[in-house]
């Protein structure tokens, strides 16, 4: 492993923090330019399994997730990234998350592994898969509407 190699798994890193801010936050815009046009996911929970090919659809998909009735949190540590090739990277994340829909009064609470793959981009790097495996998933309906006191993405509309 080169120090270049190195510089190059940070950078793969951001991309995948921004995803996750970008997710909670609910930045569409930002969340755009993490994706090549091409991707493919694959989202694999307790009671679904969804496969997605575009980024459009991807978008579309995603963008249904983070309404601002929504309250989101996500959190990807240990990565394990490989380098492929000089434009080619894979990447392992241990995924820990937790949702809840205030109309539905639903939350959904978990882990997965996230098993991501990369293409370099011109200089940047852009997710070109993504998608998880649930290790666990915890669904309770009828929660009443915790007190926030702060929702970013509840102030989005």
């Amino acid at each position: 492993m080169t120090p270049n190699d190195l510089v190059e798994m940070e950078q793969i890193k951001r991309v995948k923090y921004r995803y996750l801010r970008a997710m909670d936050t609910g930045d569409m815009k930002s969340l755009a330019a993490l994706f090549t046009d091409e991707v493919t996911a694959r989202f694999l929970g307790g009671s679904y399994d969804v496969t997605i090919t575009g980024k459009e659809k991807l978008l579309g998909y995603l963008a249904a997730s983070v309404t601002p009735d929504v309250v989101i949190n996500h959190n990807c540590h240990h990565p394990e990234i490989d380098l492929t090739g000089p434009d080619r990277a894979t990447g392992l994340w241990y995924l820990s998350d937790w949702y809840y829909n205030r109309i539905q009064q639903r939350i959904v609470r978990g882990a997965a592994f996230y098993r991501d793959r990369y293409a370099k981009v011109g200089e940047d790097w852009k997710i070109s898969h993504t998608g998880y495996e649930r290790v666990f998933e915890i669904v309770e309906e009828g929660v009443p509407v915790p007190n926030f006191t702060a929702n970013l993405l509840g102030s989005r509309t």
